[in-house]
């Protein structure tokens, strides 16, 4: 179920778990039209994931996430927590559209603060695994904290001239805030 209540960066919100598994044939084929080109698209997730890193590595304004040596990061995006307050964070978010175009995201609730978790509706479906699960706020307080200062970066870009705009732009941006 989904309510259309506006809250934070999202327009709906998950009341409920729901189960559908289920593609059309067009899906498939898309997703098969997809796996020919995986590697292409593997290819410039991490170069855009690497890059994008590198650059928020250079401004004080942007706590990393450590990846470990021996682990390959697939870049699906890049996060980065924000060290200048919400306010802050809006400026920068707006300031990179004025420069770039591109958007940026953020990470808004904890999943516990999100309504299928506070209503429990999730319990039903296997009630002994769920029974201790942490709902309430201040479980998981580090979370939460870090909630509101993350910025989340696309590594979607498949061009040097696409790549190179958003990279251009945020250093830009850095440099202007």
């Amino acid at each position: 179920k989904m309510v259309g209540v506006p809250d934070g960066p999202w327009f709906y919100q998950q009341i409920d778990l729901g189960y559908n598994y289920r593609i059309t044939e067009f899906q498939s084929a898309i997703a098969l039209g997809q796996l020919d080109k995986i590697d292409d698209l593997i290819f410039w997730r991490k170069k855009s994931g690497k890059l994008i890193t590198e650059i928020l590595k250079t401004s004080n304004l942007f706590k990393i996430q450590q990846t470990p040596e021996y682990i390959e990061h697939s870049y699906w995006c890049v996060g980065a927590r924000f060290k200048d307050g919400l306010k802050g964070w809006y400026k920068f978010r707006d300031m990179l559209f004025e420069e770039c175009g591109e958007r940026l995201f953020g990470a808004w609730k904890v999943p516990y603060n999100e309504p299928v978790i506070k209503t429990g509706n999730y319990k039903r479906y296997l009630p002994a695994e769920f029974k201790d699960t942490l709902t309430s706020i201040g479980s998981c307080p580090n979370a939460e904290m870090i909630q509101n200062e993350m910025m989340v970066f696309k590594t979607k870009y498949r061009n040097e001239e696409s790549l190179n705009n958003f990279l251009n732009g945020l250093i830009q941006t850095i440099k202007k805030y």
